[in-house]
């Protein structure tokens, strides 16, 4: 069906969308009158703490319009930085060491929580995660972006530990930025974190050595519109990698487009070039999303009149988002009420799980998923995580079914 060399052992393949940033559900952000921010640290914060966060916030004034200063009294800031261990009083209880890192609210709540049982670092430390690094990630939640399915992003949902990243600056970024964050910029970004005080055994006992050290700094742009459509399929390591939470987990595209009413019940077709072998599983995958939503879905008898459309393509095939060979995007979809549905049929593509193939029909899963207005998902084990594993099968998570439930009001 499908053919194509691999690139690495573990790949992982890219689900693409043509949006790759996200914003949070009804787009909040902070109103004109409050692009001059004020920060302040509660109680319990290390103070090696608070000079990688400064220094964040400094990162994000440089490249947008907002400017952040410290308040003198944390209880009259508008953005609160704390650090806490496990359940701690906000509905979302960190889970320990590896887990979740970090978390915060979308606009204009302005909590922002660090998980205090994390190994941290000031830079660059092996088995630690930067807390500049962090601290950009949970801005970026702050100021109304939700996660990026671009790899290379700052909003990735997750991080290794022993690197830092940044934003590089360059005119395509500051353009980007800007105009993203005013469509943005009042919801509920959340990265929580816990309280590194503790009469025990600190993780953070060793930063006093570390401050002003980054070793190993790699400076990456958080959304370089260069990279757009690359590969951003998230590859498997031998180390872990902390998990950056938000509330939201599943995500809508700008605009929160859907199908209207009228559209509930919706016909699909497969253009000239599907393999048969790939017609059955696109159909039990309509046949899925039928079981767990409103919508009906049945097969035309002419593709030139169904709603959606299903089809194979390589390389540059029409449509300004070339594929870009084996090992990278596996299929792209478009928003509502579009309907295309794009393969690349350069992968290696299976019916059920067969070693080092794509399985097709949780490929049309993800892909149907976009189809009906649902943008990627932070759970990893969602249909709409952005990444999917050679040789698995996978189904609907309830992350996904109250995703779709959420945008049509089901």
């Amino acid at each position: 069906m499908c053919s194509g060399k691999k690139k690495h052992h573990h790949r992982h393949g890219s689900l693409h969308t043509v949006s790759h940033y996200t914003f949070f559900q009804g787009n909040p952000k902070w109103p004109s009158s409050k692009y001059h921010l004020t920060y302040g640290f509660l109680p319990g914060t290390p103070t090696e703490a608070m000079s990688p966060v400064a220094k964040a916030f400094e990162t994000w004034a440089a490249n947008t319009h907002f400017k952040f200063s410290r308040a003198q009294e944390h209880t009259n800031a508008n953005i609160r930085v704390s650090f806490h261990r496990r359940d701690h009083g906000d509905g979302h209880a960190f889970d320990g060491a590896g887990g979740i890192l970090a978390h915060a609210w979308a606009p204009t709540d302005g909590r922002f929580h660090y998980d205090a049982v994390e190994q941290c670092s000031v830079g660059a430390a092996p088995n630690a995660f930067d807390l500049e690094t962090l601290a950009l990630h949970e801005i970026g939640h702050l100021l109304g972006l939700d996660h990026s399915s671009v790899e290379g992003a700052i909003m990735w949902p997750s991080i290794r530990p022993g690197v830092t990243q940044a934003m590089a600056y360059n005119k395509a970024f500051s353009l980007f930025s800007f105009t993203l964050l005013l469509l943005l910029l009042p919801l509920h970004s959340h990265a929580t974190s816990r309280n590194i005080h503790d009469k025990k055994s600190s993780p953070f006992e060793f930063l006093k050595h570390l401050q002003g050290c980054h070793k190993g700094e790699q400076v990456k742009g958080i959304h370089n519109l260069k990279a757009y459509l690359k590969n951003f399929g998230k590859k498997k390591h031998h180390h872990r990698h902390g998990s950056l939470h938000t509330v939201s987990h599943y995500t809508f595209f700008q605009g929160n487009p859907k199908w209207p009413s009228s559209k509930y019940h919706l016909t699909y077709g497969f253009l000239p070039g599907t393999p048969t072998e790939a017609m059955s599983p696109v159909a039990k995958a309509f046949e899925t999303w039928a079981a767990n939503t409103h919508f009906k879905f049945s097969r035309a008898q002419e593709h030139t009149n169904a709603n959606i459309r299903v089809s194979f393509h390589r390389r540059d095939h029409g449509d300004g988002h070339a594929f870009d060979g084996a090992g990278g995007i596996l299929a792209h979809a478009w928003a509502p009420t579009d309907g295309r549905f794009h393969y690349d049929a350069v992968e290696q593509c299976s019916v059920g799980a067969a070693p080092n193939a794509f399985d097709l029909e949780t490929l049309a899963l993800h892909e149907i998923g976009h189809l009906l207005g649902l943008d990627h998902s932070s759970v990893e084990g969602a249909i709409m995580w952005p990444s999917i594993r050679p040789g698995v099968t996978q189904g609907l998570h309830r992350d996904d079914i109250d995703g779709i439930k959420a945008l049509y009001n089901f």
